[in-house]
C-alpha cells in the first residue's frame, strides 16, 4: 500500500469516476463513508478499480483485475496479484532494511571519517605550528651561523693580521738582536782594547836612572856600548817574557777557578735538589749561575765574583755540616741485622708467593666449576647409566637442593679465599714498600759514608773503605724478584731511589 500511496502522490489527482452518480462527488474520499487510510469504498469501487488497474499496468503487474466477477480465474488473478504485491513488499522491506543498515554504516563511517578528519586537522595545525617553530629555529640558527661565520671571518682576519704582526715583530726582533749583538761585540772589543791598554800601561818597566848618552859620545868605544845595549835588550826581553808567562798563568788560573766554581756549584745544587726531593719544604733556594761574571776582568766584576765564591764556600760548608749532623751511623751489627731481615723477608715473600699461587689455582678451579654449573653443564661428568629424575612435564627440571647448597657453599668459600688472597697481596705490597724504603735509606747511608771516606783521603780510613766496598759488592748480588701476574701490579720504586743503581730492590 505504501507503493500505491507513493504512486498516487506522483500521479496527481484521481480521474473522474465512471459512474454518473458520482459526477457531483469530490475526487477525494468523503469523511462520512471512509476513513482517512482507506482508498476504496462501495461508492467508488469502479473508479478505484480502474485506478488500481492503471497503476498495476504501469508497474507491470497482471492487469486488469475484475473485482465484481464471479469467475474463478479473475479471483485467481486477484490472488496472484496480491501475492506478487506481498512478495514485492517483503523484498522491498528486506531491501529497505539493507539500505537502512548501509545508511547506518555509512553514517558511522562518516562519523569516524569526521573524527579522523578532525584529528588530521588538529595534527595538521600542530604540524603547522611545529613547522612555524622549526622555521623560527632555522632562522635563528641561520642567524647564529651567519654570526659565527662573521666572527670566524673576523677572527681569521685578526689571526692573519696577528701573523703578519708576529712576522714583522720577529723580523724586527732579529734585526734588534743582530744590532745588539753587534753593539755587544763592539763593546766587548772596546773593553778588551781598554783592558789591553790598561794592562800595557801597568806593565812594570825598568827605570834607567842614567839614560844612554848620545851616539856621538860613544863614538870611540862602540864595542862597550853595543855590549851594554845588548845586555839591556836581553833583560827587557826576559822581563817581557816573564810578564807574558804570568799573564798566561793568571788566565789559566782564572779558567781553573771558573771550572771549579761551576763544578762545585753543580754538585751542591744537585745535592740540595736531592735533599729537597727527599724532604720537601716550602723553601726554594735556587743558586744563580753567574759563570760569565767570573770571566770578566778583576777590575770590573772582581768584588762580585769574590762574593760569589765566598757564598759558595759558605753554602758548601753548611751542606757539609748538615750532612755530618744528620748522618745516621750504622754499626756492623746493624748492617748484619738488616741483611738478615732482608733475607728473612725474602724467604717469607717466597712462602707467601707460593701460598698465593696455590690459593689462586684452587680459586680458579672452583670458579671454573661454578661457572660450568651456572652455564648449565650439570651432567658433563655424569655416568651414561645415571638415572635422571624428571617430572611428567617436559618443561620442568628436577632441582637438587643438596647440590645447590654445596655450590653456594663453594661459592662463598671461594669468595672468602679470594678476599684473603687480596688482603695478603695488599699486606705484601705494604711490606714491600717498607722494605724498599729501608733499603733506600740503607743505600743512601752507605753512599754518604763512602763519599765521606773518599773525600777525607786519610790513610787510617782505608780498611773502612775496603769494608764498605765489600758490603757494597755483597749487596750487588741479584735478589729474587717475584711478580704476581694479573692480580697485583708492582708498586713503583722509591722516587729518590736511582733506577740504574745496583742496589735497587723490588719484591
Amino acid at each position: 500500500m505504501d507503493i500505491i500511496d507513493d504512486h498516487s502522490f506522483s500521479l496527481g489527482s484521481l480521474e473522474p469516476p465512471l459512474s454518473p452518480a458520482l459526477e457531483n462527488e469530490p475526487t477525494g474520499l468523503t469523511t462520512t463513508t471512509t476513513n482517512k487510510n482507506e482508498l476504496c469504498s462501495p461508492s467508488n469501487l469502479a473508479s478505484t478499480a480502474n485506478y488500481v488497474n492503471i497503476l498495476l499496468t504501469a508497474h507491470n503487474y497482471p492487469a486488469p483485475l475484475i473485482f465484481d466477477s464471479n469467475n474463478d480465474q479473475d479471483t485467481c488473478n486477484i490472488v496472484n496479484c496480491l501475492y506478487t504485491l506481498l512478495k514485492d513488499k517483503q523484498r522491498d522491506d528486506h531491501h529497505r532494511a539493507e539500505l537502512e543498515r548501509r545508511v547506518s554504516e555509512l553514517e558511522q563511517g562518516q562519523q569516524e571519517l569526521e573524527s579522523k578528519l578532525e584529528k588530521s586537522r588538529q595534527d595538521l595545525d600542530q604540524s603547522r605550528r611545529e613547522c612555524i617553530q622549526l622555521k623560527a629555529k632555522v632562522d635563528s640558527a641561520n642567524k647564529k651561523v651567519k654570526a659565527e661565520a662573521d666572527k670566524r671571518r673576523a677572527i681569521t682576519t685578526e689571526l692573519t693580521q696577528a701573523k703578519h704582526n708576529m712576522q714583522y715583530i720577529k723580523a724586527q726582533y732579529a734585526h734588534d738582536t743582530r744590532k745588539h749583538e753587534q753593539e755587544q761585540a763592539k763593546t766587548r772589543e772596546r773593553l778588551y782594547k781598554l783592558m789591553d791598554e790598561k794592562q800595557k800601561a801597568n806593565v812594570p818597566s825598568m827605570v834607567i836612572n842614567d839614560p844612554f848618552p848620545g851616539s856621538a859620545s860613544y863614538s870611540k868605544d862602540s864595542e862597550e856600548v853595543s855590549e851594554e845595549r845588548a845586555m839591556y835588550t836581553d833583560l827587557l826581553r826576559k822581563s817581557s817574557d816573564r810578564e807574558k808567562s804570568a799573564l798566561r798563568e793568571a788566565d789559566t788560573f782564572r779558567k781553573i777557578v771558573v771550572d771549579l766554581y761551576s763544578t762545585v756549584s753543580d754538585l751542591l745544587s744537585r745535592q740540595i735538589r736531592n735533599y729537597n726531593d727527599t724532604f720537601p719544604s716550602t723553601k726554594n733556594d735556587k743558586g744563580e749561575r753567574d759563570y760569565p761574571l767570573l770571566q770578566l776582568p778583576l777590575e770590573i766584576a772582581g768584588s762580585t765574583a769574590i762574593d760569589r765564591v765566598h757564598d759558595l764556600l759558605a753554602r758548601l760548608k753548611e751542606e757539609w755540616n748538615r750532612q755530618i749532623d744528620m748522618r745516621k751511623v750504622y754499626s756492623e751489627e746493624d748492617m748484619a741485622e738488616k741483611d738478615e731481615m732482608i733475607s728473612r723477608l725474602e724467604e717469607s715473600n717466597d712462602e707467601l708467593v707460593e701460598t698465593l699461587k696455590t690459593c689462586l689455582e684452587a680459586c680458579d678451579r672452583k670458579v671454573q666449576m661454578y661457572m660450568r654449573f651456572t652455564d648449565g653443564a650439570f651432567f658433563d661428568n655424569t655416568p651414561p647409566n645415571a638415572n635422571v629424575e624428571l617430572s611428567d612435564s617436559e618443561s620442568s627440571v628436577y632441582e637438587d637442593a643438596t647440590s645447590e647448597n654445596k655450590l653456594r657453599q663453594l661459592l662463598s668459600r671461594a669468595k672468602a679465599e679470594q678476599r684473603k688472597v687480596t688482603e695478603a697481596a695488599i699486606k705484601l705490597g705494604d711490606d714491600r714498600k717498607k722494605l724498599e724504603a729501608e733499603r733506600w735509606a740503607f743505600d743512601e747511608m752507605k753512599r754518604t759514608s763512602l763519599m765521606q771516606d773518599l773525600l777525607s783521603g786519610d790513610d787510617q780510613d782505608l780498611p773502612r773503605n775496603r769494608r764498605h766496598s765489600q758490603i757494597s759488592n755483597n749487596n750487588n748480588n741479584p735478589r729474587k724478584r717475584h711478580r704476581i701476574a694479573n692480580n697485583d701490579p708492582l708498586s713503583p720504586l722509591h722516587p729518590n731511589l736511582p733506577t740504574t743503581s745496583p742496589s735497587s730492590y723490588r719484591v
